[in-house]
């Protein structure tokens, strides 16, 4: 199930970045991202 979360942005799934630290940091964000919204913190 999380890799198909994941697979919603487009960043991730597509690779557009060269640097391997870029890659990481949009994964770390797209995770905190899934973490809020099935927290039900959206409001």
């Amino acid at each position: 199930r999380t890799h198909s979360w994941l697979n919603r942005f487009r960043g991730i799934l597509i690779r557009w970045t060269k640097k391997a630290t870029h890659y990481t940091a949009m994964l770390h964000l797209a995770c905190g991202i899934i973490t809020w919204r099935t927290t039900g913190l959206l409001g």
